[in-house]
Parts: C-alpha cells; sequence; structure tokens
C-alpha cells in the first residue's frame, strides 16, 4: 500500500451506463491512478459481478489495484485485489476469513471508527468527507483538522475522500495527507488523464 497514493472510485449509478463505466476505467488504468475501486449501488447482484469480470480483464496487464465496493463476495469470485468495506458490511474478520491476504479497505467518517478500522486489521482506511461532497450528504463533514488526528493515531495507510478538488488539494497536502481519493473530478472530467496529471504535479 506504501505507494499507492491516487484512488479512483468509479461510480456505475454516476455514470449512468456500463459502457462509460468501461471507457473511464480503460483510460484511468492507463494514466497514473494507482487503485480503481467499483462502486455499484442500484443494480442486481448479476449485473454487479458482469460488470466487475468486463472491469477486471480492462484493468489486467497495468499495475493498478481493482477493488469492488462493499460486495465481499463478488470480490472473490473475480479475484478482485480485494474489497473496500462501509461501516454497514460485513465486519472485517470475515472479508478476512473469505478474502485471505487481500487488500480490505473501509470507510471511516470519524477518529474512533479509524481507530477501530485499524484494531480489526484493515489494510488501509479512508477518512471523509473532508469537504461537502454529494455522494456522503448527510455525513458530517470533517475538514483537514481530521488529518493531524488521524496521522498521530492511525499507522495504517489512509486516503482522504470527499469533495477534493484542484482547489483545496494542496491544503490537505500541507495538513499531512499523502494518500488522495476521488470519484467525480476523474469520472466527469472531459480529459480524466489530463486530470490525473494535474493531481500528481500537486501531490508528487
Amino acid at each position: 500500500m506504501e505507494n499507492l497514493l491516487i484512488y479512483s472510485l468509479i461510480d456505475r449509478d454516476i455514470l449512468g451506463t456500463d459502457k462509460k463505466v468501461i471507457s473511464i476505467a480503460l483510460q484511468l488504468s492507463r494514466c497514473g491512478v494507482d487503485i480503481i475501486q467499483l462502486r455499484v449501488k442500484s443494480k442486481k447482484a448479476a449485473n454487479f459481478l458482469e460488470l466487475a469480470f468486463k472491469l477486471k480483464e480492462v484493468i489486467s496487464g497495468t499495475n493498478v489495484k481493482f477493488i469492488i465496493n462493499d460486495r465481499v463476495d463478488i470480490a472473490k469470485i473475480v479475484d478482485a485485489d480485494g474489497v473496500h468495506l462501509g461501516q454497514d458490511d460485513i465486519p472485517v474478520c470475515f472479508a478476512r476469513e473469505m478474502l485471505g491476504d487481500k487488500i480490505i479497505g473501509k470507510s471511516c467518517h470519524c477518529l474512533e471508527q479509524a481507530i477501530a478500522a485499524q484494531k480489526d486489521g484493515v489494510d488501509y482506511i479512508s477518512i471523509g468527507p473532508i469537504f461537502q461532497t454529494p455522494l456522503k450528504p448527510d455525513t458530517n463533514v470533517l475538514g483537514e483538522k481530521i488529518i493531524f488526528l488521524i496521522k498521530e493515531k492511525i499507522s495504517k495507510p489512509f486516503f482522504v475522500i470527499g469533495g477534493i478538488n484542484l482547489l483545496n488539494i494542496s491544503v490537505l497536502k500541507m495538513a499531512g495527507a499523502q494518500r488522495f481519493a476521488f470519484c467525480r473530478l476523474l469520472i466527469n472530467s472531459d480529459a480524466p488523464c489530463k486530470m490525473v496529471e494535474k493531481i500528481k504535479r500537486i501531490v508528487k
């Protein structure tokens, strides 16, 4: 996890079609993103699984890690690099039983959740939303101050997420963040690879 710095969430519900998901994954997997997570909330499990297989094929042959959101079963079936769990998903211990040494990450929305996730043995934590984001409209915004607390208490790698853009990312870097996760900034971009280049110039 140490060299994985730029994380892209590809949300099928935001993009609207499988074709768009495949297209953006193809671009991002070849222009400097370190991790791609497939997020599907509204489709049936069979449709999620079919799309996951397609994305696995697109990403294969690159150094990009492929993570499945929420669904440990789908992550195991498609032999993804890991799974990303939310606070209401199955406990980390059961995910570990199913996936072995695969990557397990967890979304955390406060310091206490991050400490608990670390004790549970996750490989990384995402902390947010740092800024306001439509993806988590009902979750309290944490602001950059949470980074100081996380760095003090958490030894696992952590990604900051939520409302991060080219205007505020340098503030997070100055606060000590090293790993950054994005959704709309990349998948809604007309030129996602150019956006990745701009991000890399700021964070590296």
